[in-house]
């Protein structure tokens, strides 16, 4: 591979000029017309990324919680935001009628204790992975606790991905999408913080093009759904090689 020219574009979501689904995670940025000379492609990289954790691990499509005592149903819905397993912990003994939550530090489990009857969580119950259940769990002893270990860390990674290419580069979840131009570790950051990705790898993607006047980023999870960044705008930086076709 013998690189000819690099340049590198920074763009901050807050500029581009068109968003998919009204999410800032998701948009359309026009770019200075970019031609390589006959017999060079793109190859193309991201050094760099800066990522609001604007997104929460409680959503709409996690946060329903359906339980069955003395033969009686209550569906609670948790808010959604950014909960802890001590704001979890409380608001589950607040909505939980005869019921009181604790939560063990060291198997990272629930335990919930009803003070009057044997109950079911029910497997309809959407919130199951964040409470460490599976399926339909009945407490014995008016006692029950998470068969797994609790997960409130319902984003992983971060995908950035591009319609505009085929890149080959594939999510597993995806096999059929390559789309995807490099994946951001959340680890340990905080909430409400800034994730910061620095790529050293010098990994570079093949476009098969040789011009460039637009681009299409989107920020998904590791299972492929979108990151809802909450009006929050995230900044990338694109780096473009060109590079000589070898026959």
């Amino acid at each position: 591979m013998s690189i000819t020219d690099s340049l590198q574009i920074h763009v901050n979501s807050k500029h581009a000029n068109f968003y998919n689904n009204n999410l800032t995670s998701d948009c359309e940025f026009s770019l200075p017309n970019i031609e390589l000379v006959d017999g060079h492609y793109i190859y193309l990289s991201i050094p760099h990324v800066i990522i609001p954790y604007s997104f929460y691990n409680i959503i709409s499509t996690n946060n329903t919680l359906s339980i069955t005592q003395n033969s009686i149903e209550q569906i609670i819905t948790i808010p959604v935001g950014n909960m802890n397993a001590y704001t979890l912990m409380n608001y589950l003994t607040l909505m939980i009628s005869n019921t009181t939550a604790t939560y063990n530090t060291s198997s990272n489990k629930f335990t919930l204790t009803n003070s009057l009857y044997d109950f079911t969580i029910n497997s309809s119950s959407t919130c199951l992975e964040l409470l460490g259940f599976t399926g339909n769990n009945t407490s014995t002893s008016k006692i029950l606790t998470s068969n797994n270990s609790i997960n409130l860390s319902r984003v992983h990674c971060i995908c950035l991905s591009s319609s505009t290419f085929q890149t080959n580069n594939v999510l597993a979840t995806l096999p059929n999408n390559g789309t995807i131009l490099c994946s951001i570790p959340v680890g340990q950051n905080p909430p409400f913080g800034l994730i910061s990705h620095m790529s050293n790898n010098g990994f570079k993607t093949n476009t098969f093009e040789n011009s460039l006047s637009s681009i299409h980023l989107k920020l998904i999870d590791q299972n492929g759904m979108p990151i809802d960044l909450n009006g929050n705008h995230f900044s990338a930086t694109i780096q473009i090689d060109s590079v000589k076709f070898i026959e």
